[in-house]
């Protein structure tokens, strides 16, 4: 009975990580490339007290390295800028260059997705980033951490 328990509980934790992006049209991109060794493809996960002192419980990116997934991913980005309660994004030559979205609060934590495409700069790497977010803190404290 013990054990049976256990199972239950190893469970429901590893399915609550793994809908962190539930609902999200972008959430298969950190599942398809999150720990692959995908050479074009960097991804990065942090929970616990990694992130805490910004007031976060998930971080979770992937930069691309080629511009080979640039339309998938402005595509699904696009699409979840649709569901946001707050977005501010700008464009460059037609397409996404930058976006910041805020999703409505699941679970107590707000939620948030940064993107980035400076495939569009010619001043910086070519590179696409995309920085999914969930935790207490809020857009204007996320802003001021990551401005530094």
């Amino acid at each position: 009975m013990k054990r049976l328990l256990f199972l239950t509980l190893l469970l429901a934790i590893a399915s609550s990580r793994l809908s962190a992006q539930t609902g999200l049209n972008v959430a298969p991109l950190f599942t398809k490339f999150s720990g692959k060794g995908t050479p074009d493809v960097t991804s990065v996960t942090l929970r616990g007290s990694k992130v805490e002192p910004y007031q976060l419980s998930l971080f979770r990116s992937i930069t691309f390295h080629t511009t080979g997934h640039t339309a998938e991913v402005e595509r699904l980005v696009q699409a979840d800028a649709r569901t946001a309660s707050y977005h501010e994004s700008g464009t460059k030559s037609g397409h996404l260059y930058y976006g910041i979205y805020q999703y409505p609060i699941r679970d107590g934590r707000n939620r948030y997705l940064f993107y980035r495409n400076n495939t569009l700069s010619k001043k910086a790497e070519p590179t696409l980033t995309l920085i999914y977010m969930e935790g207490t803190a809020t857009l204007e404290t996320l802003k001021r951490t990551f401005s530094k």
